[in-house]
């Protein structure tokens, strides 16, 4: 399976990430490495809950401190890049996001080969006036335009492995192999490649900043929220059993959610568990396997 990974660096965004990471989920990522950057907060806790599902949590700045590397990005490509055949650097405020009924999974498999960044078309999200802050992220963002007319948005993009070697700045890597495309793989010839050419996933960004062009939520990030509310709901049932304090903390940091308190049946759990835990487990178990067989070092994974 060609799987990826999402990087980010995160200072005090708890309250944010339970959602972030069940949007994630539920759009068909399943490894997150998270640097941790000096929390105060619920961060630490939100993703230890977490790691049993492939969220790993990296303290920094020590493991700079200790790698001498200067920019996460950098310390992901020297310890962890290997690990994974795709990886993606985002902000917690940064949805990556696929059309209604698609997932990145599907959306890797026609990735060509001979690319090694893939730029993504990002569109701004702006707050809807008097929303709560407590509320969904994913309810409380409409679209957002500039004074200019043009969508504010940062450039990201998906790095194959092994195709860059040095990230100084986290918005332009270096490429050594392979070509640069837009997500709609033509040729990338723009520093922001336009929505129009944003193929079957795009970056969503919740700035802030800006004024919201209507105050009307954005429809596709609606599709989601379903989904997004199942694998949050479904999370917290599943913590309510491993650590029932730890599950009512959480559940506190969206108290504007009242779909959450939604039960949860037997069986959509023990499906859920099959997908993200024991799935985990027995591929776990089969690279131990194969090492034992072919007589490798230690999985690294």
């Amino acid at each position: 399976m060609r799987r990826l990974t999402l990087v980010t660096v995160v200072r005090d965004q708890g309250p944010r990430l339970v959602e972030w990471l069940a949007f994630h989920r539920a759009a068909g990522v399943r490894d997150v490495v998270v640097y941790d950057d000096e929390s105060r907060d619920d961060t630490a806790a939100i993703l230890a809950a977490h790691a049993p599902l492939g969220v790993v949590r990296v303290p920094w700045p020590e493991a700079r401190g200790a790698a001498h590397l200067l920019t996460p990005q950098d310390h992901f490509l020297a310890s962890r890049a290997r690990l994974f055949p795709f990886a993606v650097f985002l902000d917690p405020d940064e949805f990556l996001m696929p059309l209604p009924g698609d997932d990145i999974e599907r959306w890797l498999r026609e990735v060509p080969p001979h690319a090694g960044v893939v730029q993504f078309a990002p569109r701004a999200f702006a707050p809807v006036a008097g929303a709560a802050a407590t509320d969904l992220v994913l309810r409380r963002f409409a679209p957002a335009l500039d004074g200019a007319g043009a969508e504010r948005r940062p450039a990201r993009g998906l790095y194959r492995h092994g195709a860059v070697t040095l990230i100084r700045d986290a918005l332009l890597p270096e490429v050594i192999q392979g070509e640069r495309l837009a997500a709609d793989f033509s040729a990338f010839e723009d520093a922001i490649p336009a929505p129009s050419r944003g193929g079957k996933i795009r970056l969503a960004r919740c700035d802030e900043a800006v004024a919201p062009a209507a105050g009307r939520p954005d429809p596709t990030a609606q599709d989601w929220i379903g989904p997004t509310l199942a694998e949050m709901r479904l999370f917290l049932a599943d913590l309510r059993e491993r650590a029932p304090r730890e599950a009512a903390r959480f559940r506190a940091l969206s108290v504007d959610v009242p779909e959450l308190d939604a039960p949860v049946e037997t069986g959509e759990l023990a499906r859920w568990r099959r997908r993200h835990l024991h799935r985990r487990r027995l591929e776990a178990a089969g690279r131990s396997l194969r090492r034992m067989v072919i007589r490798r070092g230690p999985a690294p994974w």
